[in-house]
C-alpha cells in the first residue's frame, strides 16, 4: 500500500534562519556591515520566491522575522558601523533575531486565530496556508528559543566563573555557539519531521468515496467510527459457498456492531492506495491462505449505513470444493447453511443486518449462475 509523506521539508520553518547564518559566515571574511546587507538581500529574494508560488505557499514567518531583523541592523550599521563591535557581531545577530522571535511565539495563538477568522481580505485557502505557516513557525521558533536560552545560561555561568573570558571560551560562546543555535534548530526540526513521517508511514488509511465508488479522500482507519458518518468508506465482504450452501459463522463479540450474530466469515475495509482485487486477496488469504484468487467472484455492491458508519459494500463469494478447509478455519460456530434454512430465519434477529440486506440478491446471483452452468 502506498503511503504519502505527512510533512515535507517545507514545514521546517527553521530554514528561515539561513539569511542569519549567511550573515554570520560572511562576516568571517568581509566587513560585518556588508555581510549584513548581503544577507538581507538574500532574505528578500527568499521571500520573493515564496510569494511567487502563490497557490500552495506555506508562509515562513521565521524568514520574515529574520529578514526584518537583518534589515533593521543594516540601517543601524549604515548610520554607524561602530554600533556593533565585530567581535560581538554574531552574538548581536542572535539577540536581534531571538527577541522578535520570542514575541512572535508569545502571541502565536492570536496570530493563528487572526488568519483563521479573517473573512474579507483572504480566501479560505489562503487563510488555511497562513494559519498553517504560523503554527509551523511557532513550533520551529520554540526550538531556537530553547537553544538560545541554553546558550545565554552557559554564557552567564562562564562570566560568573571566568571574567574576563579567555580567548578559547570567548571564541566558543561568541562565535561558534550563536551559529550553532540556528544550525541545530534546523537539524532538530528536520529530525522531528522525519520522525513524524516515520510514525505516519505506519498509519493505516481508508479511502473516502462517493456513492459511485470514486475515491475523493482518505481518513485514518481508527477514526472511521468517530467521524459521525461524515464519509462513505469502501468495505469488502466475502461469502463462502460449497455445494449450493453458504458457510456462515458467529461474529466475534469484540466487533463494533452485530456482536455474536451469524454472518459471512470474511470482511474488512479497503485500504487507501489498494485496488479492489488486492483488498480481496488480503482479506481472503488472511482466512483461506490456500484459496486461489481465480475462484473468487464479484456479486454486487450497495450502499449501507449503520449507527456508526457509512459504507459502500462490495460483496464477493468464493467456491470451496470440500469441507476439509472449512473445518481447519476455527471460526466461531461456523457451519454450512442451506438457502431454505436461511430464509426461514430471516427477520428473526438471528443474522447480521448486512447479511439480511444481501441474502435476497445473493441468492438470485447464485441461482442465475447455477442455471447457466446447467445449460
Amino acid at each position: 500500500m502506498h503511503q504519502e509523506k505527512a510533512l515535507s521539508s517545507v514545514f521546517n520553518m527553521s530554514l528561515g534562519f539561513i539569511p542569519i547564518m549567511l550573515a554570520m559566515l560572511l562576516s568571517q571574511w568581509i566587513r560585518h556591515d556588508i555581510s549584513t546587507f548581503m544577507a538581507t538581500a538574500s532574505g528578500v529574494v527568499g521571500i520573493g520566491l515564496l510569494t511567487r508560488r502563490r497557490m500552495g505557499m506555506i508562509p515562513n514567518f521565521i524568514l520574515y522575522i529574520s529578514t526584518a531583523s537583518l534589515f533593521m541592523l543594516t540601517i543601524a550599521l549604515a548610520l554607524d558601523s561602530r554600533l556593533v563591535p565585530e567581535k560581538d557581531y554574531l552574538l548581536t545577530l542572535e539577540i536581534c533575531t531571538i527577541i522578535p522571535l520570542f514575541v512572535f511565539h508569545l502571541h502565536r495563538k492570536r496570530i493563528i486565530e487572526y488568519f483563521i477568522h479573517q473573512k474579507e481580505k483572504t480566501n479560505p485557502l489562503c487563510r488555511h496556508f497562513f494559519a498553517q505557516g504560523a503554527e509551523a513557525s511557532a513550533v520551529s521558533a520554540r526550538m531556537a528559543i530553547i537553544l538560545s536560552i541554553l546558550h545565554f545560561v552557559a554564557m552567564s555561568l562562564a562570566m560568573m566563573t571566568r571574567n574576563p573570558l579567555d580567548g578559547t571560551l570567548h571564541f566558543l560562546l561568541h562565535k561558534i555557539t550563536p551559529f550553532s543555535v540556528f544550525l541545530l534548530s534546523i537539524l532538530f526540526n528536520q529530525i522531528a519531521i522525519c520522525y513524524f513521517n516515520r510514525l505516519m508511514s505506519r498509519q493505516v488509511y481508508v479511502p473516502v468515496v462517493n456513492v459511485d465508488g470514486d475515491v475523493i479522500g482518505k481518513v485514518p482507519a481508527e477514526e472511521i467510527f468517530n467521524s459521525k458518518k461524515k464519509y462513505i468508506n469502501p468495505f469488502i465482504r466475502i461469502a463462502i459457498r460449497m455445494k449450493g450452501r453458504l458457510f456462515l459463522c458467529a461474529r466475534p463479540m469484540d466487533t463494533v456492531i452485530d456482536q455474536g450474530k451469524t454472518d459471512v466469515p470474511m470482511e474488512g475495509y479497503l485500504l487507501y492506495g489498494e485496488s479492489l482485487s488486492d483488498g480481496v486477496v488480503r482479506i481472503l488469504h488472511h482466512t483461506l491462505p490456500e484459496t486461489k484468487i481465480k475462484r473468487v467472484k464479484f456479486n454486487f455492491s450497495y450502499h449501507c449505513e449503520n449507527p456508526l458508519a457509512k459504507r459502500l459494500i462490495y460483496l464477493f463469494s468464493v467456491d470451496v470444493d470440500d469441507d476439509t478447509m472449512l473445518n481447519s478455519l476455527n471460526l466461531n460456530q461456523g457451519k454450512l447453511w442451506g438457502f431454505k434454512q436461511i430464509q426461514e430465519n430471516i427477520g428473526k434477529g438471528f443474522f447480521s443486518h448486512c447479511f439480511e440486506e444481501e441474502f435476497k440478491y445473493l441468492k438470485q446471483v447464485i441461482d442465475t449462475r447455477e442455471k447457466y452452468k446447467e445449460s
